[in-house]
């Protein structure tokens, strides 16, 4: 095992126990909700879309919250987490189809979160995001197979179409 990972197994092992934070849809009797405006709860109607598992990760609490809401809003399983540590805990504890990451946190970076993921969960889309120029990041994201970086604040309907790619991804369930 590499001294990186050696680190990160770490971490984990003193963090895990202090994270509890998955948070399920609670606004809709349960039931994750369908497309705003809709008021159907996922599944109601024709052709019921794919419900994902989605990894939140970003220290900006606000805007984590902010995000998880709006991937909620569209039925899908949130779980936030406010650092790479954080991050990390969860996904061992589960696996997710999808993970939003910021690139700027505090000790673990999004892109030691990005490559985690790649090793623990290969079949994850990791989408990166970040308030700076994402050009600097540009490139190692690219080697570390993340799908795109999205500027802060990001574009709701951008965010969407990450999301809508993976739920109509070939060979997932």
């Amino acid at each position: 095992m590499d001294t990186g990972l050696a680190i990160i197994s770490s971490a984990i092992d003193v963090y895990a126990p202090l994270i509890d934070i998955e948070r399920a849809c609670g606004r809709c009797g349960g039931k994750p909700a369908g497309p705003p405006g809709t008021g159907k709860t996922q599944g109601e109607g024709t052709g019921a879309a794919r419900i994902l598992k989605i990894l939140v990760v970003d220290d900006d609490k606000d805007f984590a919250e902010s995000l998880a809401e709006i991937l909620e809003l569209h039925g899908h399983r949130i779980t936030v987490a406010y650092t790479g540590e954080q991050a990390l805990g969860q996904l061992r504890s589960g696996e997710f189809d999808m993970a939003f990451v910021d690139i700027m946190l505090p000790a673990l970076s999004g892109i030691d979160v990005l490559r985690v993921i790649n090793n623990l969960q290969p079949g994850t889309g990791i989408v990166l995001m970040t308030g700076s120029n994402p050009r600097r990041s540009a490139q190692q994201a690219e080697i570390f197979g993340a799908l795109d970086i999205l500027q802060k604040p990001i574009d709701p309907e951008r965010l969407m179409r990450h999301v809508d790619a993976a739920v109509n991804k070939p060979g997932r369930q």
